[in-house]
């Protein structure tokens, strides 16, 4: 994984196009409930360890799993206006990485998790961090005025956010991509902050402290949740090829279940568009899976778009899932728009019947070229889960 620097130091001269979106585009009553509902790294941390042993208990995770433990030092991770979205803690097992749990920084979200699982390869901090010094360097700025930290641009994605100070202002921020280190326009950059109403984030704190109330978190001695779960056992996993490529990748999954194997160039072409510019939900339904397998589609005539994260969500993802048939679920700012969403694939549910939070169990072919996969919460209408297109004949 290398930058390039001197790509890097032109898109670092060019930052005041691309701004990143400030605190001041939240409004003040929701920023205000946010950090008053903040919880520290050590209670982030007992959450992480409960939410490890439950899910190894209830037999959601894989065998790596078992014996694994939270690393004590997460990494932070903040969304785009600057506030503090989640922590990020290594999953090991001895000294092997072999996941990630996130745990919401914030009250307002109603549950301390957000995901776990193997999760995304490691980011080469160390190296990215060298690279963005030098590259400052060559773009004329003083790399010691300089502050980075990351940011989540459009969950689930994460970027390296680089700020240079300005005389007077809040500065300039640019965001990279963790992976392909591509600069993330404007109009690409969603905050998950802003996804959650105010009184959504009123009762996520209400919903947080009475789960609180019915766990110590500092135990790890669980036993199994009243669960209903399915995951389709051989569905598998491909990292998208580039970085607008999620909808093709998550499409050659699905197809593949369905044992049919397509490239991912192959299904943009069918589709009618150009893979390094994504396709939209309209784009890759009828133009892939509805179209004739004689067209070179998938042929699934049925197959429709559901707009929204609707309140019989889960509803409708477990009957889908209970006829084995995999769902794609759209993440992020706008739907209908190509560069707006980040598609991925979900092969699984659960549900805890004592506490009521719901899980997807999701294939994700983001980093480019690798992918992850985790459980997820769901969190009804205020996930960022801009629509579901269901996948049949």
């Amino acid at each position: 994984m290398k930058l390039s620097v001197v790509l890097l130091a032109l898109l670092l001269a060019a930052m005041a196009m691309v701004p990143i979106v400030s605190a001041g585009d939240i409004s003040s009553e929701r920023i205000a409930i946010i950090q008053n509902n903040y919880i520290t790294e050590k209670e982030a941390y007992g959450s992480a360890q409960y939410e490890l042993a439950q899910f190894v208990s209830d037999r959601l995770l894989g065998e790596e799993f078992s014996g694994a433990s939270v690393s004590p030092d997460p990494v932070s991770v903040y969304d785009i206006n600057g506030l503090k979205l989640y922590y990020s803690f290594p999953l090991l097992n001895g000294k092997k990485k072999v996941g990630e749990v996130k745990i919401a920084a914030s009250k307002v979200f109603g549950a301390p998790l957000i995901s776990i699982g193997n999760g995304p390869q490691p980011i080469a901090m160390d190296e990215l961090n060298k690279k963005a010094e030098q590259a400052l360097k060559n773009a004329g700025y003083s790399p010691d005025k300089a502050s980075t930290r990351l940011v989540c641009y459009a969950y689930p994605k994460v970027g390296l956010g680089v700020t240079v100070p300005a005389k007077s202002g809040a500065g300039t921020t640019l965001i990279i991509d963790a992976y392909d280190y591509s600069v993330i326009p404007a109009s690409g950059q969603g905050s998950m902050y802003e996804s959650i109403s105010l009184d959504s984030m009123k009762s996520g704190v209400v919903s947080w402290e009475a789960q609180e109330q019915k766990a110590t978190r500092q135990s790890l001695t669980v036993s199994p949740r009243g669960t209903v779960s399915k995951t389709l056992s051989g569905f598998t996993l491909y990292g998208q090829e580039g970085t607008n490529w999620c909808a093709f990748a998550t499409a050659k999954m699905i197809s593949a279940w369905y044992g049919v194997s397509k490239s991912q160039v192959q299904i943009a072409q069918t589709a009618g568009v150009n893979p390094d510019n994504g396709a939209t939900e309209t784009e890759i339904t009828n133009g892939y899976y509805k179209k004739s397998t004689a067209q070179g589609g998938l042929g699934k005539s049925g197959s429709s778009i559901l707009i929204g994260s609707p309140s019989n969500l889960y509803d409708l993802i477990k009957s889908e899932i209970d006829g084995n048939r995999p769902v794609v679920i759209n993440i992020g700012i706008n739907p209908g728009q190509s560069t707006n969403y980040h598609a991925r694939a979900c092969a699984g549910y659960s549900r805890d019947t004592s506490s009521g939070n719901i899980y997807f169990y999701l294939y994700d072919p983001w980093p480019v070229n690798s992918g992850a996969l985790s459980w997820e919460r769901w969190y009804g209408g205020s996930s960022p889960y801009v629509s579901s297109i269901f996948v049949k004949s």
